[in-house]
């Protein structure tokens, strides 16, 4: 069974001030497993239900996929989130755990 991890700390873009209510901010993880010393880049958002909002108002429909919604930013819970989820994506291959984990961040290598 391969078991994905994280091989660095996430990183951000467009982080708020002081745990801001109102953010989109872009996620970079790059993930791998314990026993390789490569990794594969997956991409998502973390938002608020605020800007959310903002993003309905000004142009009426928003797509959901890669976003993880939550009312403060707080990098410690996106990680544990994260991590989470990745011990839900563990399988019997690589590409198969790849696709798993694609189901909620976007795959540097998605085939769509």
């Amino acid at each position: 069974m391969i078991k994905p991890i994280l091989k660095r700390p996430l990183e951000y873009r467009n982080v708020p001030e002081d745990n801001d209510e109102d953010f989109y901010v872009a996620i970079t993880a790059v993930i791998g497993t314990q026993d390789s010393t490569g990794a594969d880049l997956f991409y998502f958002y973390a938002a608020s239900p605020k800007r959310l909002q903002r993003l309905f108002e000004d142009e009426g429909i928003f797509w959901g996929k890669d976003l993880l919604i939550m009312n403060k930013f707080d990098s410690r819970i996106i990680e544990e989130e994260v991590i989470k989820m990745l011990e839900e994506c563990a399988r019997e291959t690589w590409e198969e755990v790849a696709q798993a984990i694609n189901r909620f961040l976007f795959w540097e290598y998605d085939k769509r």
